[in-house]
């Protein structure tokens, strides 16, 4: 499974995670935002999982960044809004890459 910036009212006690049998990655936004994502619980969920999971902070990102358009009728929200200097054609563009060469790596035989 790949678990992008989770939400911090999600899975975050070790009893919520327990039976999660296959591997994980986890991505964090280093910024947060998005009414409720937060760096801080994205690395409560990432030392609760069972197994380590394949983890990585994107640097510059807000919670929102993983979507790779985000809805023009919303585009005001600060949710919304990239950090100067974020690049979310390429963070999309590096995500895919690896997201792809994860399922490939723990696919089931």
């Amino acid at each position: 499974m790949v678990v992008p910036d989770p939400l911090s009212i999600v899975l975050q006690t070790r009893g919520s995670v327990k039976n999660i049998r296959i591997p994980p990655q986890v991505w964090g936004s280093e910024l947060g935002g998005g009414g409720g994502a937060s760096p801080k619980d994205v690395a409560t969920l990432v030392r609760l999982l069972p197994e380590r999971p394949d983890f990585g902070i994107v640097p510059k990102a807000v919670h929102m960044s993983f979507l790779t358009m985000y809805p023009k009728v919303n585009t005001s929200s600060p949710a919304c809004i990239d950090a100067p200097g974020f690049d979310r054609a390429a963070l999309h563009r590096m995500f895919n890459i690896e997201v792809v060469a994860f399922f490939r790596r723990n696919r089931a035989e």
